[in-house]
């Protein structure tokens, strides 16, 4: 078997890029396309729409952050390891050439449909790491973990945003700090 990807993989993969870099308005189909190395006729007999690839590609990369955050939380011994990981993982992208923020915060301003398909996928994309936090905090005695997750995930929704906004790491930095000791005051 080749190791080549398929024409689909690299639709999605290609469209991930652009929508990032550029967000989804400001990327055509035949960019897309072209980039991607496949005619458009490809393009259309695997999704029906400019927005269903864009979803396939969240999907996708929603599925990847998952693993990595797994992968980082099956690591921490502590809840404050554990909310280390999840901010260390937004200062490696962060410290990426071209970080433009949370893909999933950028994708969901650009979205006029708050009741479509990508709003709810973001939104599923962020209960899963509220949930995590939930678990942490939970596991380091909080009375209201629900409260202290929705408080951690604003950090690090936070963080990312200065951190796109103002060039560097520093505000995940300071975002990780707020977060410790906001889990080590046991309410």
């Amino acid at each position: 078997m080749s190791g080549r990807r398929s024409p689909r993989d690299r639709l999605i993969d290609t469209a991930a890029d652009l929508f990032y870099d550029r967000g989804m308005s400001n990327v055509g189909i035949n960019e897309v396309t072209e980039r991607a190395g496949v005619a458009r006729m490809t393009l259309y007999n695997n999704f029906d729409s400019k927005e269903a690839l864009a979803l396939a590609a969240f999907e996708q990369h929603s599925e990847t952050r998952r693993t990595l955050i797994e992968q980082h939380l099956a690591r921490a011994q502590t809840p404050s390891d554990g909310v280390k990981a999840m901010f260390d993982i937004s200062e490696q992208f962060a410290a990426e050439p071209g970080f433009r923020g949370c893909p999933f915060i950028n994708v969901v301003v650009q979205d006029p449909q708050p009741e479509g398909p990508m709003h709810a996928l973001v939104r599923a994309h962020k209960a899963w790491i509220r949930a995590k936090f939930r678990d942490i905090a939970a596991r380091a005695g909080h009375r209201k973990p629900d409260t202290t997750a929705q408080q951690l995930l604003a950090l690090l929704d936070g963080a990312s945003i200065e951190a796109f906004i103002q060039g560097g790491v520093e505000p995940i930095r300071a975002g990780r700090q707020a977060a410790e000791i906001l889990l080590s005051a046991r309410r």
